[in-house]
């Protein structure tokens, strides 16, 4: 058994007990448990991100036409299949054609693309909010993380979204009217209207997340149930 330390006054006693703390302090673990109170305070009271109204318009932009309704609910409810001209599009060609660009040349190159377009861009919107929906299931099962981690990961969502945002913002870059768009382009701009309507949900949820949890899944639930009224906007 190692020896007792001996002190002679109260000072050197105090003394000895501050330089061991600063020892513990300076371990590496006691460095990242003080960096993430830290990060977690400052989220806590970190003001809310302002929409810009260029965001909040185009999120309430149309993303389909009415005309095609049938082609949104088919991908909204699952489906991933769609036949354009001599084409078929599956779930991967899906899934290439909601990221960033570039999009697949084997349609793009279309000559009868801006034809097919008001159809595509239905089935396009079904499958972003089938997409949204099965996401937010997902983020409302795992809601039994604490508070400072549901701010943490909300948070990130909206850094990840607005950086999203900017790719296809830089694609539209300048003044072109639509009705020229290429077909690049028109991709670009569905996801951009999109990428709009989840920053506006970003931030009402970490608005939510600042009343509680209880808030927080109630919003999921609306927004949940509104999504699944199957409009076509």
């Amino acid at each position: 058994m190692g020896r007792r330390a001996i002190y002679y006054t109260v000072a050197e006693k105090k003394e000895a007990h501050r330089a061991r703390r600063s020892v513990l302090n300076r371990r590496p673990e006691a460095v990242a448990r003080k960096k993430a109170e830290n990060r977690r305070r400052y989220l806590k009271s970190k003001p809310l991100p302002t929409i810009p109204e260029a965001v909040k318009g185009q999120s309430l932009m149309p993303m389909s036409s009415t005309q095609w309704r049938s082609t949104y609910e088919r991908l909204y409810h699952g489906e991933d299949t769609l036949f354009l001209d001599d084409i078929e599009l599956g779930g991967a060609d899906f899934k290439a054609l909601a990221d960033l660009p570039p999009y697949p040349s084997t349609l793009t190159s279309l000559k009868t693309f801006n034809d097919t377009w008001v159809e595509l861009s239905a089935a396009i919107h079904g499958y972003l909010v089938h997409r949204y929906v099965q996401e937010l299931e997902g983020h409302l099962n795992a809601l039994n993380i604490s508070d400072s981690d549901t701010r943490e990961e909300l948070w990130r969502r909206y850094y990840a979204l607005s950086k999203r945002r900017e790719v296809f913002a830089d694609v539209l870059v300048g003044t072109k009217s639509m009705l020229r768009y290429s077909p690049s382009e028109l991709l670009s701009m569905i996801n951009m209207q999109w990428t709009s309507r989840l920053l506006v949900y970003a931030v009402a949820d970490l608005e939510a997340a600042k009343s509680g949890r209880t808030c927080l899944i109630r919003v999921y639930t609306d927004r949940l149930r509104e999504l699944g009224q199957l409009h076509t906007e």
